[in-house]
């Protein structure tokens, strides 16, 4: 596109859609794999691709130096919509919760956001688009919008913290709102604690973005750093809490990938930003450097060649006189002031930020419009006078542009070596030993048998912390609350063995720790977790074998199992022969009867 300029004021959203993405697909890919979508997972997955598409709209929205981007406006009015899957994630994780009230929030919702979105739709129709610095849109500003989704992210921290008062009460570790919020004493009080701050945080940038940008008079370079940065860590976290309480197993692949894409991606925009900055400046200087070596009083008289800039002014008490314009089409006074930074259409409407020519600095860049064209201005005085210097805006975003096509560049390519080189190493390259030694590892441990639980593994092998705890060695000796607890697990197991299931987040729901929760979950059924869980895969496995046509391998995905491999070796120890002579020996025997 030609009027397709990246500058500091977009490059900021291209990592944040980027992580977004890769977040979302993430979790989309895991699904898949599971052949199995569950509400909590799918809603998550759907926040994360809306932020991918809110943020990759910003971007071009502050890139498109054109009336065209008021489309961009449009499709991100929709952004109340992306909150609902939070909501909708709030109520479902990790247990579907007051059912009848999601239905209800969701509903009501739903309707409010269409009406906001339909009020700014049609306003923003019968409204004329204004033009001035790094993005242009209609001159009307939605107030409800950013209101909505504030309320709608309030509401859903609202949820998680209710869930935590819930899961203190059940536990009988309620000690009021505040302890719950600030020292929550079971693990799945504190990760719905965890969320809500979250929550709160996005509440919190979406003010700056909506409000702080809008109302305030802050440099916007600043506001899109600050925000750039807080976005990146938001989503981190996010993912962060959300795989330390996880249900499901998480491979180490994408724990490994995690921080270093997390890192790499922030200290990547950290440091587009410098060069951004570095680049604004130089073009300051540049500009500053042409206008120190300009003799103005020549350019009232006869000019004797283009002089490198489109017009000279001097203030006077009726605004900037025009005593040069290069192109001879531009007014003899200019009406429309100045600003300190090209203003967005808010800020454009409120008038000039300077009215006092006594407060200009000399050799600042500010930012003014002649005949809805943008200019850069610079001031010198000389002889008590002031004069100012333009040079059109749009020789600044190509100066711009040209650094922040690299930046760009640096980002994708950084992005796509790390979720590529990172597994290659794993599973080709220096990790190999390491590999091995966990999975030899996995063969003597008393923990779940999946393949993908390998961090617990590696913290265990090179911690081999000693058990000093006493545990009880029958049944009946395990105390009446924590049995409750056990049959809980149990039962979840039971409706959920089809999908990834760790240590770590069963302990979670009985809030003990995970180092513990294999010994006391075999005292009272007999049974290894791990072998409690294939017991069911296959028993649902072999209904499937005698009574269907499917082939080995769809029931073997379809019972819970990550590979054939994985599923002939489990179903061979319970049931002592594969699953093919399991099915032609049945079936024989259903046929003679």
């Amino acid at each position: 596109m030609h009027n397709l300029f990246i500058t500091e004021y977009s490059i900021g959203f291209v990592c944040p859609a980027l992580l977004s993405l890769v977040i979302s697909g993430t979790i989309f890919l895991r699904q898949f794999n599971r052949r199995k979508f569950t509400p909590d997972r799918t809603s998550l997955a759907l926040y994360f691709f809306g932020a991918s598409v809110y943020n990759i709209l910003n971007f071009f929205g502050f890139s498109i130096y054109s009336a065209d981007a008021q489309i961009v406006w449009y499709i991100e009015s929709f952004a109340p919509f992306m909150v609902l899957f939070m909501i909708r994630f709030a109520y479902y994780y990790p247990v579907r919760w007051r059912e009848s009230e999601r239905k209800v929030i969701l509903a009501s919702a739903s309707i409010i956001s269409v009406l906001a979105i339909s009020e700014y739709w049609i306003n923003s129709w019968n409204s004329p688009v204004l033009l001035f610095g790094h993005t242009s849109g209609s001159e009307y500003h939605s107030s409800a919008i950013p209101l909505i989704v504030a309320c709608f992210y309030a509401w859903a921290a609202a949820v998680f913290i209710r869930r935590g008062i819930d899961y203190e009460k059940n536990n009988g570790t309620y000690s009021g709102i505040l302890m719950t919020i600030l020292n929550p004493r079971s693990r799945e009080a504190g990760t719905a604690r965890n969320f809500a701050c979250l929550i709160s945080l996005d509440i919190v940038h979406s003010v700056m973005i909506y409000g702080v940008m809008n109302k305030i008079s802050i440099s916007s370079f600043a506001i899109s750093f600050t925000t750039a940065i807080i976005v990146l860590v938001i989503y981190s976290l996010y993912t962060s809490v959300y795989l330390h309480s996880s249900y499901e197993n998480i491979p180490v692949i994408y724990r490994l990938t995690g921080l270093p894409l997390v890192m790499s991606l922030i200290m990547i925009t950290a440091g587009g930003y410098l060069m951004m900055q570095s680049r604004s400046l130089s073009y300051d200087e540049m500009n500053i450097t042409v206008i120190a070596e300009l003799e103005t009083d020549k350019a009232s008289g006869p000019i004797p060649g283009k002089l490198p800039v489109s017009y000279i002014s001097t203030g006077t008490n009726s605004g900037w006189k025009i005593i040069y314009d290069r192109d001879m089409n531009l007014p003899d006074i200019i009406n429309s002031g100045i600003w300190e930074e090209p203003p967005n259409y808010i800020k454009m409407q409120r008038g000039s930020d300077l009215n006092d020519y006594s407060t200009i600095e000399p050799g600042r860049r500010y930012s003014t419009q002649i005949d809805n064209v943008n200019y850069n201005q610079y001031h010198r005085i000389i002889e008590s006078r002031i004069f100012g210097f333009g040079f059109p805006y749009i020789d600044y975003l190509k100066y711009m542009h040209k650094t922040g096509r690299f930046i760009l560049a640096i980002m994708v390519i950084s992005m796509l070596l790390i979720i590529t080189i990172l597994p290659v190493l794993y599973y080709f390259g220096v990790t190999g030993p390491l590999r091995k030694i966990i999975r030899n590892n996995l063969e003597k441990d008393d923990s779940l048998e999946v393949e993908e639980n390998e961090l617990h593994h590696i913290e265990k092998i090179l911690k081999n912390t000693p058990k000093s705890k006493p545990l009880p060695e029958t049944a009946e000796e395990i105390s009446p609350a924590l049995r409750k607890k056990l049959k809980e697990i149990i039962a979840y197991l039971e409706n959920n063995y089809h999908d990834d299931i760790s240590r770590e987040g069963l302990a979670s729901m009985i809030d003990l720790d995970p180092d513990y929760i294999s010994r006391f979950f075999k005292i009272y059924t007999g049974m290894k977790i791990g072998d409690f869980i294939n017991k069911l895969r296959i028993e649902e496995a072999s209904l499937l074998l005698i009574s269907g046509d499917k082939s080995v391998l769809d029931i073997s995905l379809i019972s819970g199992f990550e590979s054939l491999r994985t599923f002939n070796r489990a179903f061979f120890k319970i049931k002592g022969e594969t699953p093919t002579a399991f099915r032609n020996n049945n079936q024989k025997k259903t046929a003679g009867k």
